[in-house]
């Protein structure tokens, strides 16, 4: 028989299937960066040995959860227009990364995982089909990397923050007496730090102004991008004929 306190060293019940899905409710609980393969074992109530079997290291499993919590976002319809499919995509990306500490900031890393191809491929083909041309990989890059900064960002807010944590109540205390004589900060602490700061409604406001990125970087790479891709395209096609 076995118990918390006396782990069993055997494999039996144990697969690969289940150390993800309890390295995934783990991840939900404390994120990504806050748990050891020995809270892994506890969890399954084996030694740690047990885990090893399976996965030569932490890193092995994190991106298997990855993949997981990058799964559940659904891609939007492909018959959508660009924006709007790519709209769609982020909005509904946001409270998934949030709800999995750590798995923004990993992408901001660039530690991507086989479940990120998906969403690379459907993305880079959307603008393609936009017209984009050359422009397509600065396009993409510019998105995702705008908002997956936001939600880490966001997250750094957060108590499973690891390492350094954007402490807004030490930063407006800081800020204040700046604000005295300066007319910039205090409108930046009425109307973004305070609201943001007040857990009442730091969600609502952190809500608006990811949607905003989302609309401002998409409007600003047609705007900025997409007449210089139709620029390059009349070019060559003047020089081949």
């Amino acid at each position: 028989m076995t118990s918390r306190n006396n782990p069993t060293a055997r494999r039996v019940g144990i697969t690969r299937e289940k150390i993800v899905e309890q390295a995934l409710s783990i991840s939900s609980d404390k994120g990504l960066e806050s748990w050891s393969i020995r809270d892994l074992a506890v969890g399954l109530d084996v030694v740690p040995s047990v885990i090893y079997h399976y996965y030569s290291s932490k890193e092995n499993i994190v991106d298997e959860v990855v993949d997981r919590i990058v799964a559940q976002v659904p891609l939007p319809c492909i018959e959508l227009e660009w924006k709007e499919w790519l709209q769609e995509l982020l909005i509904e990306m946001e409270p998934v990364l949030l709800r999995y500490h750590g798995a923004a900031h990993r992408m901001m890393l660039g530690k991507m995982t086989p479940g990120i191809v998906p969403v690379v491929d459907t993305a880079l083909l959307k603008l393609a089909q936009a017209g984009f041309g050359p422009m397509v990989p600065i396009a993409y890059s510019i998105i995702f990397n705008a908002v997956v900064s936001t939600v880490a960002a966001r997250q750094m807010r957060c108590a499973q923050q690891v390492g350094d944590r954007h402490d807004l109540d030490a930063m407006l205390m800081r800020l204040r007496p700046m604000a005295v004589n300066s007319p910039g900060l205090k409108v930046l602490i009425d109307h973004l730090f305070e609201p943001l700061s007040d857990q009442q409604h730091a969600e609502e406001v952190s809500k608006k102004y990811y949607r905003l990125v989302v609309q401002c970087v998409l409007d600003g790479v047609e705007k900025a991008l997409l007449p210089n891709a139709e620029k390059n395209v009349a070019v060559t096609g003047r020089a081949k004929r």
